[in-house]
């Protein structure tokens, strides 16, 4: 029951506390997903120019060269060869 003398109290009645729905909410798999996909193409981004092979640690090559042909990717898979073969001859050399 309402107190018709309390004048300070807000009429909660009908109303939600929060941030108001848009209709547009994603499960956490959806958004886990969508995360995922976002991550994989970041590790790819830009152009075969701009990669920069000798900044980046021999496991790491390895990884994007199997990604990078499995899509077909032949310009970063050149330039990823060229760095690792330069950096097996270095061993080589050590050795």
């Amino acid at each position: 029951m309402i107190d018709t003398n309390d004048k300070q109290t807000a009429d909660l009645i009908g109303k939600k506390r929060g941030r108001p729905a848009t209709g547009q909410a994603m499960t956490a798999a959806e958004r886990k997903r969508r995360q995922r996909a976002k991550h994989s193409k970041g590790t790819l981004a830009g152009h075969a120019e701009n990669l920069d092979p000798t900044a980046k640690p021999t496991t790491t090559l390895l990884e994007l060269l199997s990604k990078c042909v499995s899509r077909g990717d032949f310009q970063r898979v050149q330039i990823i060869n060229r760095e690792l073969l330069k950096r097996a001859r270095i061993n080589a050399k050590n050795a």
